[in-house]
């Protein structure tokens, strides 16, 4: 019974290193992200549309900015922008994928030079309308990263809170309430809905590491049905926006 234990505490702390380990890589986009429909989008542009690919038949970006810096260069431009029947900006995760993938090479040529890609960009990517509409998400999303940056010691945005659930609690407090300084319900759902899900599940999960009234074999199971729950609620999430995207194609 004892040698049962130690694998069962073995086998628990070994899950949650891992999704430790795991917890900030960055989001991957679901294939609704780059969903071709009949709405504007940057993947799915009209013949003679641009978004950096200007009249390019092999698809290589172009830009009046040069080449992508770095390791960008080898990478196809992630994430899209997309607009619905009626020209307006269709709030989806896959704008801050396309977002983070120009930022990422502000560190090479500075933020100004990326930043500016990136308007060129949206601008090439949308009808004026939708283009108006995520520049100015774009400027709130700037200034959010430099808000949430702010809230820990060493300004990467992630919580530093040596093991603490309650310190790790306020942090994620803190940066829901920026999101809703920042930006309007739609779009702070879209970027960050799943983030938050993995917070809400990240603190419960540390709350049971720390809990030492819970054997390692209850932990376990616990761990596989929080787990499991939040499986279901990123299953919901992806129904909610293939249904927005099919409403935005009908214009319904």
């Amino acid at each position: 019974m004892k040698k049962n234990g130690m694998i069962a505490a073995a086998l628990c702390a070994a899950v949650l290193a891992v999704f430790a380990l795991t917890r900030y890589l960055p989001h991957r986009s679901s294939s609704s992200d780059s969903k071709h429909i009949n709405a504007q989008t940057s993947e799915g542009l009209p013949a003679g549309s641009d978004d950096g690919r200007v009249n390019n038949p092999e698809g290589a970006y172009l830009s009046s900015f040069g080449d992508l810096p770095g390791t960008l260069k080898q990478k196809p431009v992630a994430g899209s922008l997309t607009a619905d029947v009626n020209g307006a900006l269709i709030p989806l995760h896959s704008i801050r994928s396309r977002f983070e993938f120009f930022l990422a090479g502000s560190e090479a040529e500075g933020m100004d030079k990326a930043v500016g890609r990136l308007r060129e960009n949206i601008e090439k990517s949308l009808p004026a309308g939708a283009a108006k509409e995520a520049e100015a998400v774009l400027d709130n999303y700037l200034e959010y990263k430099r808000a949430a940056a702010s809230l820990t010691k060493d300004g990467s945005g992630l919580p530093q809170t040596g093991g603490d659930v309650e310190k790790l609690r306020a942090v994620y407090d803190e940066k829901k309430q920026l999101r809703a300084q920042y930006f309007s319900d739609d779009v702070a759902d879209a970027f960050f809905g799943d983030e938050e899900i993995f917070d809400a599940f990240d603190l419960k999960r540390m709350e049971l590491f720390y809990d030492t009234t819970v054997s390692s074999k209850q932990k376990m199971q616990d761990l596989q049905k929080l787990e499991a729950q939040m499986a279901v609620t990123l299953r919901e999430r992806k129904k909610k926006e293939r249904e927005l995207m099919k409403r935005a194609e009908t214009g319904s």
